[in-house]
């Protein structure tokens, strides 16, 4: 049996100006070895009944084709609501700036019962499960007034204590 199989490495070893790397390299390959036992890694797999591969050339061209086709990324622009005015920024509870313990272990009594500091939980998982980080400020609300946020590498909480104030973002929608 040992006699039988082939590694990839002597066989790319028995062929002169091997590409190095990549699909030349694979096509190379499945050419030179076409007719001989290969590796299942090199995808030479033996024919089943009534199901016959197309030529060589054509499964290259396929190939290529699909390769040198590269989608265009779409490009959509994502708005938040216009910013707070002087006195709507005022009215922001002052509550909703910070975190409360008490309050998160009530609404999440899960949290409460792994033992978990309730701040580590929510920096940790509970701001990514969507979880609130106070009565005043709620992820899902401030999200959709704000959909630009989920494309930041922060959490809608630390968003909006680190830019949305300054920026007066809205906490809802309304």
């Amino acid at each position: 049996m040992k006699e039988k199989l082939v590694s990839i490495e002597e066989m790319a070893q028995s062929l002169p100006r091997l590409p190095a790397s990549g699909i030349k390299r694979l096509t190379a390959l499945r050419a030179a070895f076409a007719n001989r036992p290969a590796p299942a890694a090199l995808g030479v797999r033996p024919n089943r009944a009534g199901y016959h591969l197309a030529p060589l050339e054509v499964r290259i061209a396929e190939v290529e084709a699909i390769a040198a086709t590269r989608p265009e990324p779409v490009k959509t622009r994502v708005q938040a609501l216009p910013p707070l005015s002087e006195e709507e920024a005022r009215g922001i509870p002052t509550e909703a700036l910070y975190f409360d313990r008490d309050w998160y272990v009530r609404t999440y009594p899960d949290v409460a019962q792994s033992g978990i500091d309730p701040a580590t939980h929510f920096r940790e998982c509970g701001d990514r499960e969507g979880r609130n980080p106070n009565p005043h400020f709620n992820s899902r609300l401030y999200l959709a007034a704000n959909p630009d946020v989920a494309h930041a590498d922060l959490g809608p909480f630390e968003h909006f204590i680190m830019y949305g104030i300054e920026e007066r973002r809205r906490l809802r929608p309304d």
